[in-house]
């Protein structure tokens, strides 16, 4: 039991589930089509994690066949006991995906009235596997070996102000706001073509464009008179927005590599609006007869079933030698 068997909640509210159908996920998932992941909460806002095993359907909603994971994020009260404010700003780097964490907390008090702030940033790349560095980053397909190069931003704000008039009773309004992004290149993918003779050409360089964006803002009130009914009552109106994206492209980025955008000649157009060259120079039509001249190139090949393809650049200077002759 797992993924979307698994309920997960944020201050009680129910996740979206994954986007990938159980029907496609054999077929697409493994070369990226569909194949984004259920929202999460940022770490920096949380106080709390319960994770529960098995279903709970009281406590956890629906959903939860395999459990269930739910997350409490942070209070003022959590950092006002022993005075009237609080600060404090972490810095952190790691390793394993060159990420960047930025995160600021703010907190304080005034006679009835108690605020807190979080703000946390992060950025980085791919998630390195063991030898990254030593895989060769130009295979293309399903031999590739390196981690597939991805750039992941994430931005998370938590915001809530709260009114305690009496010991008994408090009322408090939340916002939170996270959005995640993932965006990258599938050169594992699957199905692309893993022959030796290739270039580096990107007539389709498949582009992921992945991303989750959630808004929740509240209202709740809280009664903490004990009573024979209840020992604490909380009653919460949320109002939860959860966009989830998951796109894949096939194009050409138009630079360098795009064989049907590149202009070896330089030909551009001058102040007169003369079609000219790298010299300058303007350009001369000229009708020639179409000729063509086979060339033999011979191709290793290695019909083991152990042989991998790996991509490799042709020799165009050998071809241009032997189309001169």
């Amino acid at each position: 039991m797992e993924e979307n068997r698994v309920a997960i909640q944020i201050d009680g509210l129910a996740q979206a589930e994954t986007i990938s159908s159980q029907g496609f996920k054999e077929l697409f998932e493994g070369y990226g089509n569909f194949n984004n992941t259920r929202n999460s909460a940022e770490i920096e806002t949380l106080k709390q994690v319960t994770i529960r095993k098995g279903a709970d359907s009281l406590k956890s909603g629906s959903g939860a066949l395999g459990g269930s994971v739910s997350f409490e994020t942070k209070d003022a009260r959590d950092y006002l006991t022993d005075k009237n404010y609080y600060a404090s700003y972490k810095r952190g780097y790691n390793t394993a995906d060159n990420q960047n964490l930025n995160t600021l907390t703010l907190a304080g008090r005034y006679k009835y009235f108690d605020a807190i702030a979080v703000l946390t940033s992060r950025k980085g790349h791919e998630l390195e596997n063991f030898g990254y560095k030593n895989y060769d980053e130009r295979v293309q397909g399903k031999a590739r070996e390196k981690a597939d190069p991805y750039r992941r931003t994430l931005d998370s704000t938590l915001l809530k102000f709260a009114f305690q008039p009496t010991d008994n009773h408090r009322f408090s309004v939340m916002a939170d706001l996270y959005k995640q992004t993932s965006k990258g290149h599938d050169f594992s993918y699957t199905l692309k073509p893993n022959t030796k003779y290739k270039t580096y050409d990107e007539i389709e360089l498949r582009h992921t464009n992945d991303k989750v964006e959630r808004k929740n803002f509240a209202f709740t009130y809280e009664n903490f008179t004990t009573t024979p009914l209840w020992d604490t009552l909380k009653m919460t109106y949320s109002q939860q927005k959860i966009t989830t994206r998951a796109r894949t492209d096939d194009y050409c980025d138009g630079n360098d590599k795009c064989p049907t955008s590149q202009n070896k000649l330089g030909m551009k157009y001058n102040e007169d609006n003369k079609l000219v060259g790298n010299d300058n120079k303007l350009a001369k039509y000229t009708n020639t007869p179409a000729q063509t001249k086979t060339i033999k190139e011979q191709v290793p090949l290695d019909p083991s079933s152990t042989a991998k393809y790996r991509w490799q650049k042709a020799q165009w200077h050998v071809l241009e030698q032997n189309i001169r002759v």
